[in-house]
């Protein structure tokens, strides 16, 4: 069971996005970034990076023909790449019938809010 399970990361930074492919040992199969595809500085943070990475990723994953279990990294600003993820995931389970154990959401949430601004003194 446990050499069929590949372990997939989509990682959301600020700076750029990573689709890694993982087995349970630890060894890790596939890596991209949107820099690997030619986008460059502010554009490897676009959705256009975005779709062209999960479309390659998720295509690597349908040739393997294993079960998946998904990790989605990321949060803050970043909320909205999250949910076109979300989308793009979907799409493909309905579509190329991707075997999928479990998809995990990993935010950054904070607990407490932000720090107020320290007040003026007169």
């Amino acid at each position: 069971m446990l050499e069929k399970l590949l372990i997939t990361h989509i990682k959301v930074y600020k700076a750029n996005f990573f689709f890694i492919v993982s087995l349970t040992s630890g060894s890790v199969k596939y890596v991209k970034t949107a820099g690997n595809f030619g986008y460059v500085n502010i554009h490897k943070r676009s959705i256009d990076a975005l779709t062209e990475l999960l479309e390659n990723g998720l295509k690597f994953l349908l040739k393997q023909n294993k079960e998946v279990f998904i990790k989605i990294e990321g949060g803050g600003r970043f909320k909205y790449v999250l949910v076109h993820i979300w989308k793009q995931i979907t799409y493909c389970l309905r579509r190329y019938k991707l075997k999928v154990l479990g998809v995990k959401v990993l935010t950054n949430l904070p607990h407490n809010g932000c720090r107020s601004k320290k007040e003026k003194r007169l």
